[in-house]
């Protein structure tokens, strides 16, 4: 699960933001990758709790994050959210 801050039924981002995600699997969580859109290739990945990244570039309007979480079996889940950011500072 994500966890974001929301206002009320919008994700609504203004500035840089911390992406915390809440894993647990029985027989462990190898990573949690970190994407943005469709990308490919990862923004972060976190292999120690607390699985956190902070998402700080400049950056407007819709977008989605999702993240992968990979446990030491194989096995992956997927989860994403829409929000919608204003951030003119990033770096």
């Amino acid at each position: 699960m994500i966890r974001i801050p929301r206002l009320k039924d919008c994700i609504l981002i203004i500035g840089s933001i911390d992406v915390e995600v809440d894993a647990t699997d029985d027989h462990g969580i190898e990573k949690i990758e970190f994407y943005i859109d469709n990308e490919t290739t990862s923004r972060h990945n976190a292999t120690e709790e607390p699985y956190t990244w902070t998402w700080d570039e400049k950056a407007f309007f819709k977008h989605t994050i999702k993240v992968i979480a990979y446990d030491e079996d194989g096995l992956t889940d997927t989860d994403t959210v829409e929000v919608f950011i204003i951030n003119f500072d990033g770096r």
